[in-house]
């Protein structure tokens, strides 16, 4: 081919290459992913309204079913940390406040800018033993709580936490959740997130 001609057959490549992106549908640039899938999710939880609990844990995004218009569905599992705090007043734990659960999460979006992030537990109740040294005969009372699952939490898609809370009628007044739900990006240098 001669000179001239791959000069013009170049420049034809790009001026059609430059009107695909000038006439492209703005929602193609304007809704374009701003970093992608995460990774790895992490969050912390505290609730509110009779006995509480503290609540931290990660989960590793392992099942990622991405689709061409940037949408995607992602979950995997990890392992929360779960601390009891008792209301009861005169009452101590003769217990451990503390223990572990397993968590599955979800993040859903439909735009490759918006998530819905979703954790939950399908762990048996944990049994904490109080010890209640005013009551008649200074008996000890025992309850059962299933670990604690995080409000739905819309985020957008990029690096860092998210804040929520959550405010509702309970037995005891109101309770809810706050706390923060982070994102973590897997790069080459930090292959594990950030």
């Amino acid at each position: 081919m001669a000179p001239i001609r791959i000069t013009t057959a170049l420049a034809l490549a790009l001026l059609a290459s430059g009107a695909a992106l000038v006439f492209a549908p703005a929602h193609a640039q304007d809704d374009a992913p701003l970093t992608g899938i995460p990774c790895r999710i992490s969050w912390e939880d505290t609730t509110h309204g009779g006995d509480w609990f503290e609540s931290r844990g990660e989960a590793e995004l392992t099942q990622i079913m991405p689709q061409g218009d940037g949408s995607f569905v992602a979950m995997g599992h990890g392992t929360g940390t779960v601390k009891y705090h008792s209301t009861t007043p005169g009452c101590h734990l003769t217990s451990s406040d503390t223990f572990s659960a397993t968590y599955m999460v979800m993040v859903e979006s439909e735009d490759g800018r918006m998530a819905s992030v979703d954790i939950s537990s399908d762990d048996p109740s944990h049994r904490f033993d109080l010890l209640c040294p005013l009551a008649p005969g200074g008996r000890t009372t025992t309850s059962d709580y299933e670990p604690p699952e995080i409000p739905s939490v819309t985020a957008e898609l990029h690096e860092g936490a998210t804040p929520f809370s959550e405010d509702h009628a309970s037995d005891h007044g109101h309770g809810g959740h706050a706390g923060s739900v982070t994102l973590h990006y897997c790069t080459p240098d930090h292959p594990n997130g950030r």
